[in-house]
């Protein structure tokens, strides 16, 4: 068996003291130096007259945790979901020019969403993801006038010439933008009457 230290006393005598404090039938405390300058802490006073009697402070306690009601707890915590949009536009692509022979335009934009979770109930996402995309509607603007539109496809018929400038928005049920807009600047050359 290893003699400890003076060092090495000081965790033994904390776990010691705690020990004590803990016991439900806590006796008077002695405090003990030897020779060697260790010192223990006993319920019982030493064989010399060295002893010195601490006096403790009342024990502080703590009722336990009911462990039933947190499980419900945990269990009705809500899960968040966080559901990050991104708009494009697949045609026309920005910069593009439609020719005389091209007498229609067609727009059609995308969107994707992207489901992120507090709650480890990872199989819920798909049915929120269905929900975000259902409440989420493209709506398309040519030169500031909303077309008519499904799906994210619209027709614009026998287009003027000129510079045009096309936008596409998501939005919720409400009509709130839920990511900044999707935009395209587009050429139309028309030949020029005589």
């Amino acid at each position: 068996m290893r003699l400890l230290g003076k060092n090495n006393m000081k965790p033994y005598i904390v776990f010691l003291l705690t020990a004590l404090l803990i016991s439900p039938a806590l006796a008077q405390i002695y405090k003990n130096i030897d020779e060697d300058g260790n010192v223990t802490y006993s319920d019982k006073p030493a064989d010399d007259a060295s002893n010195e009697k601490v006096d403790l402070p009342a024990v502080n306690t703590t009722p336990g945790l009911d462990l039933e009601k947190l499980a419900q707890q945990r269990q009705q915590v809500e899960t968040r979901f966080n559901s990050a949009y991104k708009l494009y536009l697949r045609s026309p692509k920005n910069g593009s020019h439609l020719m005389a022979h091209q007498r229609d335009l067609h727009i059609e934009a995308a969107f994707e969403v992207s489901v992120r979770s507090n709650s480890p109930e990872q199989s819920k996402i798909d049915e929120v993801k269905q929900a975000a995309i259902a409440g989420a509607q493209i709506k398309i603007y040519m030169d500031g006038q909303l077309l008519p539109s499904q799906d994210g496809k619209a027709t614009v018929k026998e287009i003027f010439r000129g510079e045009h400038k096309i936008e596409a928005r998501l939005v919720n049920s409400n009509g709130k933008q839920l990511t900044k807009p999707a935009k395209a600047t587009i050429w139309v050359h028309r030949p020029r009457a005589k």
